[in-house]
């Protein structure tokens, strides 16, 4: 069954493929590193791929004709902004439909970040509080707001090895991160809509060191 990538296209309102790449440049990437990519990961390039606000945002997706091999034989495909982190795929799970993706940071110490579709779904709701138009943040907040974002909005079933993060959300028109780390919870809270985020602000009361509405 072909994967059309639904809770993706819904957080961002995506209803076609004029995002997509072109099999051209999948094929060329293919030649190129001698490799067949996962069916997942090409599907994503061919719907999704060009997505700037989805894909680069804050993290970066790279394009088929940027992939490469590391020294120790896993697929780059993707980093983090400043390249401290990189995720990847074994060569020999290439073949794989859902292969296993996993993240280094030093180029030599990989981590499980678990299956292909839940890390690019996971990595959609991690672009988004950067990306949605109206997004605000606090460092260290306190365990009361913390304990209202758990007792209020849905946990979403994702995470990333990187910060730690927790996705909640109780509609598709927002996303509230919680960023963990060994003393402070950090939170991320993004929008679509100014309505949405003031209905998230009211409910938390931050003070927040960012906001979008500011500016």
């Amino acid at each position: 069954m072909k994967i059309t990538f639904e809770k993706i296209r819904e957080l961002y309102d995506i209803s076609d493929n004029s995002f997509g790449l072109s099999e051209h440049e999948i094929l060329d990437c293919e030649i190129r590193l001698s490799i067949t990519l996962p069916s997942i990961l090409k599907e994503y390039y061919l719907q999704l791929g060009n997505n700037s606000q989805l894909n680069q945002t804050q993290y970066f997706l790279l394009l088929p004709n940027k992939i490469y091999f590391d020294k120790g034989d896993h697929l780059i495909f993707y980093s983090e902004n400043q390249g401290n982190a990189i995720w990847g795929i074994k060569r020999e799970e290439l073949n794989f439909e859902n292969p296993q993706v996993y993240i280094t940071y030093n180029n030599d110490n990989w981590t499980s970040e678990g299956k292909l579709l839940d890390f690019l779904t996971a990595m959609a709701y991690l672009q988004s509080i950067f990306a949605f138009q109206f997004n605000a943040n606090a460092v260290d907040i306190s365990k009361d707001i913390e304990n209202i974002v758990r007792d209020n909005w849905e946990r979403v079933a994702l995470k990333i090895e990187l910060w730690a993060v927790e996705f909640f959300q109780n509609t598709m028109g927002e996303v509230i991160a919680l960023i963990n780390s060994d003393n402070q919870t950090d939170l991320f809270v993004a929008t679509k809509t100014i309505i949405d985020f003031e209905k998230i602000n009211k409910r938390l009361k931050v003070n927040w060191d960012y906001n979008s509405s500011d500016e």
